[in-house]
């Protein structure tokens, strides 16, 4: 009997020290767990994060990398910190840091969405971090997280290209959505081929009046019309033909009030030269230059005696463009002229005109 109250007496003391020991602690005493740590590692340097990119976004990007610095040490695991840090240093100029962080981001996350741009954009500042020119930045980063509807790089520039633009490392003046409508108005001259960008433009036009000096009978005012069939090279250069029919002189049907008149001279036209132009931000309004060989062939309305003639015209003007592909065109054309007529005689002559024009890029 002893022994077994001694064992009762051991039973019940080993399932009171069990019961105690499984009763939860007081409050801030519990046990941490791995799920209360990952949990922890999951949301830590959120709210600086958030704030950092508030501050991006108006423009204070200056201000925001200290944000970014507190949540990488506050132990943020969220790689879009390191992105957007990246972001703000480049927008700033500050190469190295931000081909760090770039690299980064894409160590820490192999199937980004934005992988491909962001390679390219590591590749294009590499070779500035090993020259010893100064750091120009060609392209500005601007997408922060929670922007996804805005592509994460402009096109590559030259700074000359950029002037005028209130994006890029003055950031600051600006808000990101009037940068996002700037770079969204430089993208779309990227594309035109009035503006900055490669492809052909049509422009009809009308030559009004066209005056004319080679000789007495192939003398006077005139008139041309056709079109120009131009390919643009980029922002300066075009290549253009033009096709066109022009006439030269009138005379007179009829009597009184029931006369009419009619061209004396006309025929087919064809020139072909190079354009300049040099504008302003986006080449919204330009000045351009061209010149080229040309053929000319009259025919006399009366006679039908025909006139050949080769030009060499020089033009000069005003061009303004409306939206992408949209020009409205003012110039001055006019240089020497070689004419001979059909029974061989060569005329020396010119001829100067004022032309209006309407281009179409395609």
């Amino acid at each position: 009997m002893r022994r077994i109250g001694v064992l009762a007496s051991l039973s019940l003391l080993m399932f009171a020290g069990s019961a105690k020991a499984q009763q939860p602690g007081p409050p801030g005493q519990q046990d941490r767990s791995n799920s209360q740590f990952t949990l922890n590692r999951n949301t830590a340097g959120v709210a600086e994060a958030e704030e950092a990119r508030g501050r991006a976004r108006g423009g204070d990007c200056a201000g925001a990398l200290t944000l970014f610095d507190a949540a990488v040490k506050a132990g943020s695991k969220d790689p879009l910190v390191l992105r957007d840090r990246g972001i703000c240093h480049d927008r700033l100029g500050n190469v190295f840091p931000a081909v760090e962080d770039y690299r980064a981001y894409l160590a820490s996350t192999p199937a980004a969405p934005d992988r491909e741009q962001i390679q390219q954009r590591i590749d294009q500042l590499q070779p500035q971090t090993t020259s010893d020119q100064p750091i120009v930045n060609d392209a500005k980063p601007k997408t922060l997280a929670g922007e996804s509807s805005v592509s994460v790089y402009e096109s590559s520039r030259s700074s000359s290209q950029r002037k005028g633009s209130r994006c890029g490392p003055q950031s600051g003046e600006t808000s990101i959505e009037t940068c996002v409508e700037q770079e969204r108005l430089d993208d779309r001259a990227d594309r035109s081929p009035i503006r900055y960008g490669r492809g052909f433009v049509i422009a009809p036009f009308v030559t009004f009046p066209r005056f004319t000096f080679l000789g007495k009978r192939h003398s006077g005012t005139g008139w041309a019309a056709g079109a120009h069939f131009r390919y643009s090279f980029g922002r300066v250069t075009s290549a253009f033909l033009e096709v066109g029919w022009a006439g030269i002189g009138r005379f007179r049907f009829g009597e009184g009030r029931h006369s009419t008149y009619a061209t004396r001279h006309s025929g087919p036209t064809a020139l072909l030269g190079i354009e300049l132009r040099a504008g302003g931000q986006r080449n919204d309004n330009q000045f351009f230059a061209r010149g080229g060989l040309g053929y000319e062939r009259y025919v006399d309305s009366d006679s039908r005696a025909y006139l050949n003639m080769g030009t060499a015209r020089f033009a000069m003007g005003y061009r303004h463009v409306f939206g992408e592909s949209l020009g409205l065109e003012l110039g001055v054309d006019g240089g020497p002229a070689l004419g001979v007529t059909e029974g061989g005689d060569a005329k020396f002559g010119g001829i100067v005109a004022t032309s209006f024009a309407f281009a179409f890029g395609l």
